[in-house]
């Protein structure tokens, strides 16, 4: 939710400078902008979906009470309402792009995410007695060929978020057309394929 903030906080930030205080963006800062938000906005889509389908669902196929916690207010908040964000951003407010061009620098704050689990995974806990301690088990590097089949269908569901984002604004501009109603309803659509709220 921080990146996807501090994309919304450019977003805002650089036309208001512009437009009201006469302040020339550097193209620095507007590439930087861009980078923040194709490296957030696929990233909001994916975490929204593994809550959805394999998190949670998980825990209810085991009958894990643990799952309660997810349906409290703030990881609610933290797992449908970023994605929901972002895809008002994209469908209905500012319509950032994902751009195909950008491609190769879409991955990099998961990148540097899966690494800084892996390097604080030995820094929590009681290492002599509960081992490393991951965030998810799907990162959890001691359990050998299951980690690295994991990271890569991550990586390519996150670049299969990228793409549908880079595709988005050609599907509503071309096939849904330009209206509010359409694009709020597909929208909506979306949101409900990523998000979750109950059992």
């Amino acid at each position: 939710l921080r990146v996807e903030g501090l994309s919304f906080v450019m977003s805002g930030l650089i036309p208001l400078l512009s437009v009201h205080f006469g302040y020339d963006t550097p193209k620095t800062i507007l590439r930087l902008a861009i980078v923040v938000w194709i490296n957030s906005a696929p990233s909001a889509l994916l975490v929204s979906a593994v809550v959805k389908y394999v998190l949670w669902e998980h825990m209810v196929r085991t009958g894990n009470k643990m799952r309660e916690n997810f349906r409290r207010p703030i990881p609610l908040l933290q797992h449908n309402f970023n994605a929901i964000a972002i895809l008002i951003e994209v469908g209905l407010l500012g319509k950032l792009p994902c751009r195909f061009q950008d491609f190769a620098v879409a991955p990099l704050f998961g990148t540097f995410y899966v690494v800084f689990t892996w390097c604080t995974a030995y820094c929590f806990g009681n290492l002599d007695r509960y081992g490393p301690q991951f965030r998810y088990p799907f990162l959890d590097t001691t359990l050998g060929m299951f980690t690295t089949i994991a990271v890569v269908a991550l990586l390519l569901v996150f670049m299969s978020f990228f793409c549908i984002l880079a595709l988005a604004e050609q599907v509503l501009s071309i096939y849904i057309g330009g209206g509010f109603v359409g694009h709020a309803v597909a929208v909506a659509i979306f949101s409900l394929s990523v998000c979750r709220f109950r059992d």
